[in-house]
């Protein structure tokens, strides 16, 4: 993707239909919650969490979008008892950090 479209999508992305996109992590994230409680039970030892996306959302996107969500499943992995990998994928320097 050229860089141009990166941008142009960053300024987009947070004004397409925010509610939307809280609606769809929130049912995204009660069905990650499900399977981390499955996979303990089945005898996992920890969950891998991969973001892929994360330079295609601005900084200021992405932590008030996607980063609540993050956390809220990290701390499902943890209270399950299980580890969680974290794998970042894209420019993520300022994610998390505006």
């Amino acid at each position: 993707m050229a860089e141009e479209g990166v941008e142009a999508y960053r300024e987009r992305f947070p004004r397409v239909a925010p509610d939307l996109v809280h609606y769809a992590c929130r049912r995204y994230l009660d069905s990650a919650l499900h399977k981390v409680r499955r996979a303990a039970v089945m005898g996992a030892a920890g969950i891998w969490i991969e973001e892929c996306l994360t330079d295609l959302v601005s900084p200021e996107s992405y932590t008030s979008l996607s980063l609540p969500y993050l956390q809220q499943l990290v701390e499902g992995i943890h209270a399950s008892g299980l580890s969680g990998i974290l794998y970042l994928l894209g420019y993520c320097n300022d994610a998390g950090n505006s």
